[in-house]
């Protein structure tokens, strides 16, 4: 099946539905899960009567590419994530969104590097050894013959500090993986078509992934059970992420032509034209729109001031008002404050007059425009 994903990502890499969905990630996931099945096969050999520096071999290299496949896996996926979460951000501030392959791998070697460097220190420090366990001895069919079961198991000095470190780096990647896919849930990326779908990946990598890793260590003596359980987990979602990166892509091709792809292309660019021509008509017109209601105000707040002379008065009075006339050191008498007063009042309704006039001409030029 992942032989088959290959041959159709390599054959059909061209087409638009693929060609969107960064088949160069598409086959790293393939090959990540591919190393993880072959493990599945090293853990169904007979290793007992290997050589101790052969079975120490084997169960050093049987977990680094568990946990090396393991992580091209996912960080293919996740980058598809992480992509489509950044896009989102960018389409909120209204920035163009571009699909640079370099981010891509660059997550996807940052992730690798990580683990790169955590097996170096664990093969260094404390390597894998063949370890051999004793279990409750079997009664025969005779009663003369007892049987002493032994197995041989992988272990370490520190197996259980490894493991949680193991576990501590994948468990806040498997979260910020989870984190990112719920938060690009409803995102739709024509440069990135199957997020939803490693998204989806993704939930189910988690789930089986904190199943799995718990039941192996509980039953790590059991071989057998240990076997087929992790066998069952990896293929099961090395074919739920098959079905669901890849089917959905099978489906478009078998009804689609080429033909068809490019005049849908076609059209959505023309739509995507059309609306970019009515938004810039539409923004030009709301400008226009914009300075005609600014002059309007205007010309309202100059009505608005013949409507209310009061305030327009009030206003003059109090400017009257504060030409105090302590410049004059005695005291008017009666007769010329009321000649001031008069005098004042006149030249109020001279610019009230005035004033009127003013905006009579203003009333009439907004008439003819």
């Amino acid at each position: 099946m992942a032989i088959a994903c290959l041959c159709f990502n390599f054959k059909f890499k061209n087409r638009k539905i693929v060609k969107n969905s960064q088949p160069a990630l598409n086959n790293l996931m393939i090959f990540g899960s591919i190393l993880c099945l072959t493990t599945v096969f090293i853990q169904s050999l007979d290793k007992s009567d290997l050589p101790k520096s052969t079975f120490n071999f084997i169960c050093q290299g049987q977990q680094s590419i568990l946990l090396i496949g393991f992580t091209i896996a996912y960080s293919s996926l996740f980058s598809k994530i992480w992509f489509a979460y950044s896009a989102s951000i960018q389409k909120k501030k209204n920035k163009d969104i571009f699909a640079k392959s370099l981010k891509f791998y660059t997550i996807v070697l940052f992730m690798v590097f990580i683990d790169l460097v955590f097996l170096f220190v664990w093969i260094f420090k404390d390597p894998l050894q063949k370890f051999t366990r004793k279990l409750a001895d079997e009664m025969g069919e005779l009663d003369e013959i007892i049987y002493e079961p032994e197995i041989h198991i992988c272990k370490c000095k520190h197996e259980i500090v490894w493991i949680g470190i193991c576990f501590s780096i994948k468990g806040i990647s498997l979260i910020l993986g989870l984190y990112l896919s719920y938060e690009t849930r409803n995102s739709k990326i024509e440069i990135m078509n199957d997020s939803r779908y490693a998204a989806l990946s993704i939930y189910n990598i988690v789930v089986l992934s904190l199943i799995t890793a718990p039941v192996v260590i509980i039953i790590q003596n059991q071989l057998d059970a240990v076997y087929c359980f992790l066998a069952f987990s990896i293929n099961l979602c090395s074919i739920l992420t098959y079905a669901l990166m890849f089917v959905p892509k099978i489906k478009h091709i078998l009804k689609h032509t080429i033909e068809q792809d490019i005049h849908e292309d076609q059209m959505i660019e023309t739509m995507l034209k059309e609306k970019k021509e009515k938004y810039l008509a539409l923004s030009v017109a709301n400008q226009n729109l914009n300075e005609k209601l600014e002059k309007k105000k205007e010309f309202l707040m100059k009505i608005e001031q013949i409507l209310n002379p009061e305030t327009f008065c009030n206003a003059a009075e109090n400017q009257l008002s504060g030409d105090d006339f302590d410049e004059f050191e005695e005291p008017e008498d009666s007769s010329s404050s009321s000649v001031k007063k008069n005098n004042s009042l006149m030249k109020l309704s001279f610019k009230n007059f005035s004033f009127k006039k003013e905006i009579s001409n203003v009333i009439q030029h907004e008439t003819v425009i």
